[in-house]
């Protein structure tokens, strides 16, 4: 296990439960520094299907990921 930093998680290994959520979440996707530059990016993109930004809990940068229905989060808005 490798720890990425800070309050972020370790990437698990190949071998661990939670290393399909890491694939999932993080690995192959592009990241943002900021959540502004996040937002920015999602809405110049012309995308058919609905996204959120997040902070990934892996790499702590900013991805762009699929809004789920069954799971939805709170947009993530500043000085909160």
């Amino acid at each position: 296990i490798i720890l990425v930093g800070g309050m972020m998680r370790a990437i698990p290994a190949p071998t661990d439960a939670q290393y399909k959520y890491y694939l999932a979440q993080c690995l192959n996707k592009q990241g943002f520094e900021s959540v502004a530059l996040a937002n920015k990016v999602l809405k110049t993109r012309k995308i058919a299907t609905a996204r959120q930004v997040y902070k990934c809990e892996f790499c702590g940068k900013w991805h762009l990921g699929t809004a789920s229905r069954a799971r939805y989060v709170e947009p993530y808005k500043r000085g909160k």
